[in-house]
């Protein structure tokens, strides 16, 4: 084998390709991935080299030829020479180093999780311009792999403290269910988005923690039939839990028709569709909506739960007496529908906006409630 240092030129690389015979199909991915490196100045020199076999062969380097053309690029590089052309099959097989790989030689905790959230922050243009809901972006999609590993590092040095803490809530939130559908990285993402915040703003926290509220009753005592509650309309009422889920049209009607648990998949289609549109009435500040879609969500978690716990939904005998729970009540198919409900009601009900909507709304509902007494009190 013979060993040297050249500088790799346009030039240069287009009579090394001469010699790219017997060689696997470039990957457009790849080479685009290299182009992009070199015009922006992240390409490194690391010593990799270019190999050429004794049969005047290359055997490794092919997509950096590629791309130091297309990129007209030029930098340093080692070329070997002369190798052995058997030994192609044991060139560029070894572990490459993974992001995750290089945030933990560097010292920095939770690498798992930075890795796959800067991955997929940094991949996310600008967060809020490609198409699909937030979820569908997280949910069905496995990140950027051709996001490289220093601008990934990069990104962790200038925002670990950031990091450290979304990391933090979410484990707060995913450490509550064992079993959550969503890891830890993905719900840190979905609160990034979800809230909006800009870096530059301090780091703004995607969640806070939730504060003690009056609670007024649901009113049961209105013409549910034959009302159509608007935008914000004054006469709902929050209630406990998921009170009057199924009363307030059109926003029942609306929802309703999504909702559905039987198995796993449905669930996560109609918990996905549910707050899909929770975004929606969120982007319209319809807190009504809002409300609506994290009660329907909660009775999703409900349900699955109930059938998970028995399989027939009755959880009484005759008597009234509490029955037994199924061998598999935290493992079913139920068990996992009422899982992924969860974590989408958690969504809801951690989300800043939402937060800050419903303690306005319990004060409004104090208010209405405080008038009413009175008046009734006066006519009295």
């Amino acid at each position: 084998m013979n060993a040297s240092i050249i500088k790799l030129t346009p030039e240069v690389a287009g009579e090394l390709l001469k010699k790219n015979k017997h060689n696997r199909k470039p990957s457009e991915k790849q080479v685009a991935f290299y182009v992009n490196q070199m015009n922006s100045g992240l390409w490194k020199e690391n010593g990799e080299a270019i190999i050429i076999g004794d049969d005047n062969v290359i055997k490794d380097g092919q997509h950096r030829l590629l791309a130091v053309i297309k990129a007209r690029h030029s930098y340093r590089v080692p070329l070997i020479t002369e190798v052995d052309s058997n030994a192609m099959d044991t060139i560029d097989t070894g572990k490459n180093r993974s992001l995750q790989d290089i945030i933990s030689l560097n010292g920095y905790a939770y690498p798992n999780q930075k890795s796959k959230l800067a991955k997929l922050i940094l991949s996310s243009s600008h967060k809020r311009k490609r198409k699909g809901s937030v979820t569908k972006r997280v949910l069905f999609a496995s990140g950027n792999s051709y996001i490289s590993n220093s601008a990934g590092l990069d990104y962790v040095i200038e925002n670990n403290n950031f990091l450290n803490k979304v990391i933090k809530m979410a484990s707060q939130i995913t450490n509550k269910s064992p079993n959550s559908v969503i890891s830890v990285a993905d719900l840190a993402f979905v609160a990034y988005m979800l809230v909006g915040y800009d870096l530059e703003n301090e780091y703004k926290l995607c969640f806070i923690k939730k504060t003690k509220e009056k609670m007024i009753e649901f009113d049961y005592k209105l013409d549910y039939k034959n009302i159509l509650f608007e935008p914000n309309d004054p006469r709902y009422r929050i209630g406990r839990g998921e009170q009057g889920v199924l009363l307030v049209r059109p926003y029942t009607n609306d929802i309703c028709k999504h909702w559905k648990f039987k198995t796993p998949y449905i669930a996560q289609q109609s918990a996905q569709k549910i707050f899909d549109l929770y975004l929606d009435y969120r982007c319209k500040k319809d807190f009504v909506g809002m409300d609506m879609c994290r009660k329907f969500l909660e009775m999703g978690f409900t349900r699955a739960r109930r059938y998970a716990n028995h399989k027939d939904g009755k959880k009484y005998d005759k008597n009234r007496n509490v029955l037994p729970q199924e061998k598999d009540a935290l493992t079913s198919q139920k068990a996992i529908s009422a899982r992924i409900f969860k974590t989408y009601r958690d969504l809801c009900t951690t989300d800043e906006y939402y937060i800050q909507l419903r303690k306005k709304w319990r004060l409004n509902e104090t208010a209405i409630s405080k008038s009413q007494g009175s008046q009734i009190t006066a006519t009295v």
